[in-house]
């Protein structure tokens, strides 16, 4: 076609100028009257830039497609020409639908288009310039209605990649990409197409695009992506559904706890020096019924066994601070009693000896869950999540993101000590987490839960000594001549040990707990009766008062060796120089010797951490009724002649 035979172009028709507005096919055209401005049909050879193509082939590519291309095409083309001549435009209006429906009642179309469908074909018309090219129909290259453009055979080779792509595989395998299988199955196509050309046979299959793949890759399950992806086990922890029934739900206040650690993002000070010593480890334990945290610890070493018996012994003893203005400030903690069930997972300072037999003494059950499994405890993953988000972010040092803070903030010279964290974190528990509307109680708050429980099931009464007793780290050491030697180079006698080392043999292993905040004394067991003894450190000059990580400390630095602590001037000496490095150490510029040092200071009591009464003790191995010391008379004597089996001083807990 010329390309004068264009909209716009102005020609004759029977003494007539019209300017033409579109191309209706191979054989007319559309031209408006200049004068009275109406719309005409005329012959395409009235225009003089019309000229007969050379050949008797139709430029028009696109319209020899198929049957069904060319009946909607034709369909197409006769409402356009049909409204035009009818001049009454193609905007959406209702002369417009009245032209439509006229149309369509004479070609008895069940379904003629709406008048905004008319306005979109004629604005590809005029788009393309006036040529049927623009209103012909697509369909076919979509496969017409309600079918798929591809052949079946591509159909079935998208569907065998899309199979093979989520098969699960090996994880040291590299997943292909979407790019790479969409290559591949177009590489199949095209020597297809090649081979069916090379034998004269119609073999014209598209190629597939990016998007008809995603929509056949959308249509796969959401479980297989992620399988493929993660593993199986991790897409059946995904959407496996949940197995939460309301009847199974604990009624008693701790009557299943939850235990875990967190490291709390927030940056604490040395108290002594000011530095920057790391960021501290939060180890809680909540009460599942009342979402109450009845025992917790904060300390910069990471987590340990140690750190589970003392959250274990704070959640079971009374929390009560003897003082009334601690009282006011804080807040109290009303929770105390018998832990029934607690759960937490695998790891390794968990599944330890001590952990056990603490448990067994106080006839607690507990349950390791399996790794990676955090929905099965989730409620003191939630409980981290709210210290996070709603106490730690409002804390100076904070090293929470911006959305969290909401703010930003520099942490390099601000932050709380270790101490002022304790405490503030003990306000906030108390004063604001307790009473607050939890969701998981119907609004209520935690406080208000634990008080209905209380009333309906208080928690079973423990004794303070008995709890302590069973939360002191225990071990096994082989009673010699000379006492018991432990943490290397430390030595413990009595006249007690040396009476039964007589009795039982020389080959005696006796039971001992300790104290790691103070390796001065430790607890012996009777190991005939069961009852405890405290033994004192015969070198009370250095090790009263002495962590155990300091002195593992000394160790490992060589301060001193095993013979050096025999006399009290060289007991002395090493006490002075285990100060001045750990002085050293907390003056260094590195934040890990700083750390270092900080963790082998004896740990900061709570505000409400006072040494038990020994009133009410228990015999190891005995009912779990609390019985008074006093009726046990002369059978119950420890070193120093007193009748309790513990110690008044237990020291930090």
């Amino acid at each position: 076609m010329s390309s004068t035979l264009s909209p716009g172009s102005l020609y004759h028709y029977q003494g007539r100028q019209y300017q033409l507005e579109a191309v209706l096919g191979e054989s007319e055209l559309l031209g408006r009257d200049l004068e009275s401005g109406a719309r005409a049909v005329h012959p395409i050879d009235a225009h003089p830039g019309w000229a007969r193509p050379a050949t008797g082939r139709t430029h028009h590519a696109r319209r020899v497609g198929g049957a069904v291309q060319r009946k909607e095409t034709l369909r197409v083309h006769m409402y356009l020409k049909g409204v035009a001549q009818c001049n009454v435009g193609f905007l959406p209006n209702a002369d417009t639908q009245r032209a439509i429906d006229q149309i369509a009642a004479k070609l008895e179309d069940p379904s003629p288009p709406s008048n905004h469908t008319l306005y979109d074909w004629a604005r590809k018309w005029w788009r393309s310039g006036g040529v049927s090219e623009g209103i012909a129909s697509r369909s076919h290259e979509r496969g017409g209605k309600g079918g798929s453009r591809l052949h079946p055979a591509c159909e079935a080779l998208i569907q065998a990649e899309i199979d093979k792509l989520l098969t699960p595989r090996d994880s040291k395998l590299r997943q292909e990409s979407i790019t790479e299988v969409l290559g591949r199955i177009n590489e199949r196509i095209r020597a297809h197409n090649a081979e069916g050309l090379a034998l004269g046979v119609e073999a014209d299959w598209p190629l597939v695009s990016s998007a008809t793949f995603y929509r056949r890759y959308a249509l796969r399950p959401e479980y297989d992506k992620v399988r493929a992806k993660y593993g199986k086990a991790y897409a059946d922890r995904l959407f496996q559904m949940s197995q939460h029934d309301p009847a199974t739900d604990p009624e008693r206040a701790l009557q299943l706890g939850e235990l875990d650690h967190t490291t709390l993002n927030v940056i604490v000070r040395d108290a002594l020096t000011g530095e920057r010593i790391g960021r501290p480890t939060l180890t809680a334990l909540i009460c599942v019924t009342t979402r109450m945290v009845p025992g917790w610890q904060i300390g910069l070493r990471p987590p340990r066994t140690d750190a589970v018996l003392q959250t274990l012994r704070h959640a079971m003893l009374d929390k009560t601070p003897k003082d009334a203005a601690v009282i006011a400030e804080l807040g109290v903690n009303p929770c105390q009693g018998l832990i029934e069930f607690w759960r937490t997972d695998r790891a390794s300072e968990m599944k330890t000896p001590e952990v056990e037999k603490a448990c067994d003494t106080l006839l607690i059950a507990y349950e390791l869950c399996p790794a990676r499994r955090p929905e099965l405890k989730p409620h003191i993953e939630r409980f981290f999540k709210t210290v996070k988000e709603t106490f730690i972010a409002t804390l100076p040092g904070a090293t929470l993101s911006i959305r969290i803070r909401g703010k930003e903030v520099e942490v390099k010279d601000t932050g709380l000590t270790l101490e002022e964290l304790q405490r503030e974190f003990e306000r906030w528990l108390n004063r604001v987490y307790a009473q607050m509307p939890h969701e998981g109680l119907y609004k209520a708050s935690p406080l208000t839960a634990w008080q209905r429980c209380c009333r309906l099931h208080p928690p079973q009464p423990v004794g303070a000594a008995a709890v302590i007793h069973a939360t002191r780290p225990t071990d096994q050491y082989s009673l010699s001549k000379s006492g018991l030697r432990m943490f290397g180079n430390q030595r413990y006698a009595s006249r007690e040990l040396n009476t039964w080392r007589h009795q039982y043999g020389a080959k005696l292993k006796v039971v001992v707990r300790v104290d790691t905040e103070d390796i001065g004394h430790v607890w012996v067991e009777h190991p005939g009766t069961g009852l405890e003894y405290e033994v004192s450190n015969v070198c009370p000059t250095y090790a009263k008062g002495v962590t155990l990580k300091a002195h593992d400390l000394a160790r490992k630095l060589k301060l001193f060796r095993n013979r050096d602590l025999a006399q009290e001037r060289d007991a002395s000496k090493a006490r002075a120089d285990l100060a001045a490095v750990l002085a050293d150490l907390a003056a260094s510029p590195r934040m890990r010797d700083r750390q270092r040092a900080a963790a082998a200071r004896p740990t900061s009591p709570k505000a409400h951490d006072v040494p038990p009464s020994a009133a009410s003790t228990r015999t190891p191995g005995s009912d779990d009724v609390p019985f008074d010391a006093a009726d046990l008379g002369d059978e119950l004597q420890t070193v120093d002649g007193s009748t309790s089996l513990y110690d008044d001083d237990v020291g930090p807990l």
